[in-house]
């Protein structure tokens, strides 16, 4: 799917979570309740465009139900838990990976946001290491050993004081030169 397809999934999905649960978002409810009534919106969005699609929040499972990592500064794996994934539960083998959302608030400190943006960039990645297996081998029982390969990584700022969630998007491993801000209530 088309990259703008993906971004008005996550757009359309956030501007319904602000005008529909705006008292509770601005209840400074948790970020993992708020990810919860998104991801909600999310797979209803999802399926309107292609089938076999999940949206799960705190996922820290891949294939045959090993812990999800990416490939850490050192170049070692590092456990990851995303806030809220758009996937396929390795149903889709050629296309597991949709959507990665990393969700925070605006009072976290840059160090805690940096992280974030940091996992989203290595969720985008094709892969993480020169040639390191990306796709399924012909038997379909091969996969890379750190997850990746996402089409789009979206990190949300819940700024409560503003009345604002912004949306930074990632691809490829980097972030894509765009914003967007959608107000809350």
């Amino acid at each position: 799917m088309c990259r703008e397809k993906l971004i008005g999934i996550v757009l359309k999905a956030i501007d319904s979570l602000a005008s529909e649960e705006a008292i509770y978002i601005l209840s400074d409810v948790s970020e993992r309740s708020v990810c919860a009534r998104l991801a909600q919106r999310m797979e209803v969005l999802a399926r309107n465009h292609m089938t076999g699609y999940y949206a799960d929040v705190e996922n820290n499972r891949k294939q045959y139900g090993r812990v999800k990592t990416i490939l850490g500064d050192k170049r070692k794996g590092v456990k990851v838990t995303c806030d809220l994934i758009l996937h396929s539960r390795a149903e889709i083998p050629e296309q597991d990976n949709i959507i990665a959302i990393e969700m925070t608030k605006a009072v976290q400190t840059e160090k805690k946001k940096n992280r974030d943006r940091a996992r989203l960039m290595a969720l985008t990645r094709s892969s993480h290491l020169d040639g390191e297996q990306v796709t399924l081998s012909v038997d379909e029982t091969t996969y890379p050993e750190h997850v990746c390969g996402y089409q789009l990584g979206a990190f949300v700022e819940l700024n409560l004081r503003r009345k604002t969630i912004t949306i930074e998007y990632f691809a490829n491993g980097r972030r894509i030169d765009r914003l967007d801000c959608i107000e809350v209530g």
